[in-house]
């Protein structure tokens, strides 16, 4: 339940799926490889504000706006995540490290925030050291 502008009763119902795989492996004595990939589906939506509950409802004041919050609220969105991480052991504790992520965000909603559909790369280089 959603407590909205005015003191209006509107239901709320959001959907959230998340699904991640990663597969590790380790091909050589000094290499170590990591593959992972992972897919959020998600929804969310206000029912239509039909009841007011304003107490002595000055008749001045318009709430016919509020009534359409439903129709821009709603969010609908996938994304979509890939990734690639390499790590070559130099000794117990230092190692160099190589990542690659690529993600892609649907936005099926675009008239909420503006249509922030898009997608990215990107990658780092880095040393471990583990003390």
């Amino acid at each position: 339940m959603h407590y909205g502008s005015a003191n209006a009763l509107a239901n709320n119902e959001t959907e959230y799926n998340s699904y991640f795989l990663q597969l590790d492996t380790k091909p050589f004595e000094n290499i170590t490889l990591s593959v992972k990939a992972s897919v959020i589906n998600a929804t969310q939506g206000f029912d239509p504000v039909t009841d007011w509950d304003i107490p002595d409802n000055p008749t001045h004041h318009n709430f016919e706006g509020y009534s359409e919050i439903h129709e821009y609220s709603d969010l609908d969105y996938d994304i979509y995540e890939f990734g690639l991480n390499l790590n070559y052991l130099i000794s117990d504790n230092l190692s160099l490290v190589a990542e690659a992520i690529y993600n892609k965000f649907e936005d099926y909603q675009p008239y909420v925030y503006g249509d922030t559909t898009g997608k990215w790369f990107y990658g780092k280089l880095g040393v471990r050291y583990i003390f």
